[in-house]
């Protein structure tokens, strides 16, 4: 299940969620609802060419971090992870029209991996 759910600590989480049958989730990822400042001149994006293979992202540094998102059209959805060979089992999972921002000094410290051969992740310089 992929949703924004209210916390027992008043703060918003987005999946992947899974229900652990006690009435909590786990696996939940923090977001944080503010405007955010991108620099459309520092963008690109990550093209995953065979589905469930990580692809590693590009050696681009920025102390500000990333806003990451799939492409618009991709089909299924995309993960991002800080492990290769578990970008599904333990990444960010992400559906079209979501975004996240990462505050990682460069995106060659994370994977990438999709649903469908070819679908892309977006980035955007902060």
């Amino acid at each position: 299940m992929n949703e924004l759910i209210q916390g027992a600590d008043g703060k918003s989480y987005l999946g992947p969620l899974y229900d652990n049958g006690d009435g909590t989730y786990s696996r939940k990822t923090l977001v944080q609802n503010s405007m955010v400042s991108v620099d459309l001149t520092f963008s690109g994006q990550i093209v995953v060419a065979h589905a469930g293979t990580p692809v590693q992202g590009p050696n681009f540094s920025n102390p500000n971090g990333w806003l990451v998102c799939p492409k618009y059209g991709n089909a299924g959805y995309s993960w991002i992870s800080w492990q290769s060979a578990f970008a599904k089992d333990y990444g960010i999972c992400m559906g079209v029209g979501q975004f996240i921002t990462l505050h990682v000094a460069n995106l060659n410290n994370l994977w990438f991996d999709v649903d469908t051969d070819g679908n892309a992740i977006c980035f955007m310089k902060l």
